[in-house]
């Protein structure tokens, strides 16, 4: 039999698998478009694959700590040359893109620690 290819039908799958989420994501005004891989809130903005993965991770989990060990073996556990450090870097980069896109949302956590998706303290 030939894998299904359409989005529509992925998605219907998708959404009966238990660990499996929709490609369209959103905690408070910030959205994820896991598939166009796109951060939109008051603008919008390009994500790369890793971005998009780490992104999606922490908004299906809204106000839970996730540990950097749990998310790089999420993320990056089938790749070779590198380490827990590259957790750190993309949450700098996520950080950088959730200012640009004016979001209502900002990732809390210190390097090497836990980080938590929460609503932006001005």
């Amino acid at each position: 039999s030939t894998p299904i290819k359409s989005s529509a039908a992925s998605d219907v799958y998708k959404r009966q698998g238990q660990d499996m989420s929709p490609s369209k994501l959103n905690v408070g005004s910030t959205s994820l478009d896991s598939e166009e891989q796109e951060l939109s809130c008051h603008n919008s903005i390009r994500l790369s694959g890793k971005e998009t993965k780490l992104m999606k991770l922490l908004m299906l989990n809204p106000l839970k700590g996730l540990d950097t060990k749990f998310i790089f073996d999420k993320i990056w556990s089938k790749e070779e040359d590198v380490d827990e450090s590259v957790v750190w870097i993309y949450i700098s980069y996520l950080r950088g893109k959730l200012l640009a896109v004016m979001s209502d949302l900002q990732i809390d956590g210190e390097e090497g620690g836990s980080f938590t998706l929460m609503p932006r303290r001005d």
